[in-house]
């Protein structure tokens, strides 16, 4: 018989294979096909009629070596070896558990006795190669020691002893040493605009960057850089109607992180702008919002809680109200009227709350203001003016900040315009500069650029947006360095004010940059919105920060505080509240007409002083004052011979500015110096000093002027203690008195003592001068039979000679 030939295979997939052959010769009645793995013990055979030379063998298993042949007969075998590919989810390592050095690599089990893994593994970029062996029996491995940031190409082989199966492969990215900000959100959309916030990135921050682009639009790409404490920003300049792709990189020393994305869509229209500044239509808009609005919109601001201690405050007072109604009722007309009054720069009403003004009566009324009801608004001027011939130099120093964007700008401008509105803007009285600050600050304009009101506000109208990081240390350093100059505009003799408005963390350092405008004699205000460190305004506020800081939630309620700020602005305008010689009075005028007002001041047991002041002004400087006392003030309104009741209250006056800090250093036996910070407003200076332990105390006083603040103290005891006090002299008045205490050293010995020209009954000496101032030298010998004798000489003798008698 003749045998098949030409055995072929073709058609592979991963489980079936087509095999062909030659026809034998003669007539043959079937052929018979049979395979066997190399690698398990599967088997089988299938038999076809004669005429067919071609079989399909389906049902194998992926990736193995098959021997299979072809017969007519027993005797006529022909073998062949075929290994099937490796089926498509064999052929994959999935990667997995990526840090920055290692990831983990898991791949299907190669059919057979697989008697270990290669696996390699390589940058895709290029680089060494390198290789992990794993046993026949485990299908993952940890690859460690990689770079971070880099894209291997992974490669695993099954290893057989008769060779090498099919290989799997894959690709697996190491995760970058940066991590990534966190909670992306995106809020405000608007026409042209939409604001992104995120959390930050755990690490060393150095920065942040922001991308975004059309959905889509992957050429027209934008980008934002800002500070390692930023971490909002407003996308500008965007088309409408359009859905953006926004992406935040955290930015480290060695490079970036992954990015955080997200997406918004512009809208087609814009929000309402904020209304102009217009003083009538502002407070009664202030009015419309109600307590009711302003009772839920703050009470989460911690420190601005007005709905919350105005409610303290009423109860409070309905409860005085009830008690002193009765005691007032039996009262002449000077009965004890408003006596919870008290005076802290203003005249006002109960220590709980130094906001809220009193109110003199009106001619012919019964009682004083307190028997209204505090919840009745006060009736307020069409234009708000703050009136007063006081001189001052304010300089608003602006946040431009990316984190704002044009649209809250624009609430911005509002509110500045109502703030400065109120001054009466001249050379001689108010000027008001600004600076916008970001990256880099810049004067808008200087203090002396508008002379008028109208000229100023159009410049506030006209403010341009920034843009930039928030540097608020390097801004506050700016306007000392630029603003606060005299080749500027500002006045020597004018108040100084400076106000801060900012919505974020500064990136700088501002504690040394205020504490400078303060020492400065530069009062300051810091205005702190959304997401502002309520810290850093603390840091940057002057005191008390009650008046001097504020702080709201949103841009929105900027417009809610502004009335209480330009009160607060008015008053440092018109100079300071209390002092040691004098305090400012201020209380809120009855509603009806008054021709002028009489102020009347005490002591608890001095006899009265009275000023009178015209009806249209309600403040008053009360002078020539003793420092640290206690005064009873009472307001009257008067009309023509007519005075209404009196509204009460008490203030006390500062002490004198006092030494607050002494050292004493270079103590020697006789001498010791002392120095001092110098004392606000001192005019000489009186250091008191006595010994604590001498055998005879010492006391005795230095005076030095105002411009002396260290002293040398002479002809002190050696090796005795002595209490030192300093007292600054304000004219004839001494401040409190700083003491402390200094010890100076023991006199060192004389020195060598040297004897010669030794005779039966006479010597010389001589001996080293000792330091310092000496009053006397004492010299003592002692025969060999007889008492000790003494011989004392002047502090210029060192040298003497001795003759027995």
């Amino acid at each position: 018989l003749g045998s098949p030939k030409d055995l072929v295979t073709k058609d592979v997939t991963d489980t079936s294979f087509t095999v062909s052959w030659t026809a034998a010769l003669g007539n043959v009645r079937s052929y018979r096909l049979k395979w066997k793995s190399l690698y398990t013990e599967e088997t089988g055979e299938k038999s076809v009629p004669g005429d067919v030379t071609a079989i399909v063998l389906d049902g194998l298993t992926p990736e193995t070596r098959y021997q299979h042949d072809t017969d007519i007969n027993p005797s006529s075998i022909h073998f062949l070896s075929f290994v099937l590919p490796v089926s498509a989810a064999g052929k994959v390592v999935v990667v997995s558990e990526e840090t920055e050095k290692s990831m983990k690599v898991t791949w299907q089990p190669a059919p057979g006795n697989v008697v270990n893994y290669r696996v390699t593994y390589k940058p895709t970029l290029g680089g060494r190669q390198l290789a992990a062996k794993v046993p026949g029996g485990t299908t993952n491995t940890i690859l460690r020691r990689l770079t971070p940031m880099t894209t291997y190409d992974i490669t695993v082989l099954p290893v057989y002893k008769q060779g090498e199966g099919k290989a799997r492969q894959g690709v697996g990215t190491t995760l970058s040493p940066y991590k990534a900000p966190r909670n992306l959100q995106t809020s405000e959309p608007a026409r042209t605009s939409f604001r992104v916030t995120w959390d930050h990135a755990p690490g060393e921050v150095k920065g942040y960057k922001v991308t975004f682009h059309p959905i889509g639009n992957d050429i027209d790409l934008g980008e934002l850089l800002v500070g390692p404490y930023d971490n909002t920003v407003v996308l500008e300049e965007l088309r409408a109607g359009t859905k953006y792709t926004v992406s935040v990189f955290g930015m480290f020393e060695g490079g970036e992180s992954q990015p955080l994305a997200g997406e918004e869509k512009t809208t087609l229209s814009d929000a309402p702008e904020p209304p102009p500044y217009d003083g009538g239509e502002a407070r009664r808009g202030e009015a419309r919002r109600g307590e009711a609005r302003r009772g839920e919109e703050r009470r989460g601001e911690e420190r601005r809680g007005e709905e919350r201690r105005g409610e303290e405050r009423r109860g409070e007072e309905r409860r005085g109200e009830e008690r002193r109604g009765e005691e007032r009722r039996g009262e002449e007309r000077r009965g004890e009227g408003g006596k919870c009054y008290v005076f802290d720069g203003r005249l006002q009403r109960g220590q709980s709350d130094p906001q809220l003004t009193g109110r003199p009566p009106l001619i012919g009324s019964r009682y004083s203001d307190k028997t209204q009801s505090s919840s009745q608004p006060a009736s307020q001027p069409v234009n708000v003016v703050c009136k007063t011939k006081a001189r001052a130099d304010i300089v608003l120093l602006v946040d431009g900040s990316w984190s704002i964007g044009r649209l809250n700008f624009k609430t911005i401008r509002s509110f500045i315009s109502r703030m400065v509105g109120v001054f009466d803007i001249s050379p001689d009285r108010v000027q008001i500069g600004l600076a916008q600050y970001s990256g880099d600050p810049k004067t808008e304009w200087h203090l002396n650029a508008h002379k008028t009101r109208a000229s100023l506000l159009e410049a506030v109208a006209n403010l341009p947006y920034k843009g930039g990081n928030t540097l608020t240390g390097l801004a506050l350093n700016y306007i000392l360095q630029n603003n606060f100059k005299e080749n500027v505009g500002m006045r020597p003799n004018a108040r100084k004010i400076g106000v801060l408005v900012t919505d974020g963390k500064s990136q700088d350092d501002i504690i040394a940059n205020s504490q400078n405008l303060r020492d400065q004699g530069i009062e300051l205000y810091a205005i702190g919105v959304k997401n502002a460190d309520e810290n850093e305004l603390r840091s940057i506020a002057s005191d008390p920060e009650e008046i001097h800081m504020y702080n709201v939630a949103d841009f929105s309620f900027l417009l809610d505080i502004v009335d209480d700020l330009t009160d607060n602005l008015c008053n440092s305008v018109k100079g300071p509240k209390v002092t040691n010689y004098s305090f400012r009075a201020s209380w809120t005028g009855p509603e009806g007409p008054v021709e002028k007002y009489r102020v009347e001041y005490m002591t608890l047991s001095g006899r009265p002083q009275q000023m009178f002041v015209d009806g249209s002004v309600t403040t008053a400087i009360l002078p020539n004052l003793n420092p640290l006392t206690e005064y009873l003030v009472n307001v009257y309104s008067v009309i023509g011979e007519e005075s209404s009741d009196p509204l009460k209250g008490t203030e006390t006056t500062l002490p004198l500015s006092a030494v607050r800090k002494m050292i004493i250093y270079e103590e020697r036996p006789t001498t010791m110096r002392v120095k001092w910070e110098e004392a606000v407003g001192a005019t000489s200076y009186m250091l008191l000093y006595s010994s604590i332990n001498a055998t005879e105390p010492v006391e005795k006083e230095m005076r030095v002027g105002g411009d002396t603040t260290d002293v040398q103290l002479v002809q002190l005891i050696p090796n005795t203690g002595y209490t030192l006090s300093i007292l600054a002299l304000h004219g004839e008045s001494a401040s409190d008195p700083l003491t402390e205490q200094g010890v100076t050293l023991p006199m060192p010995p004389a020195g060598e003592l040297r004897v010669r020209d030794v005779t039966h009954s006479a010597l010389k000496m001589n001996w080293d001068a000792a330091p310092g101032a000496v009053l006397k030298y004492i010299i003592t010998y002692t025969p060999d039979e007889g008492e000790a004798k003494e011989v004392r000489y002047d502090s210029h003798n060192t040298s003497v000679g001795y003759r027995r008698q």
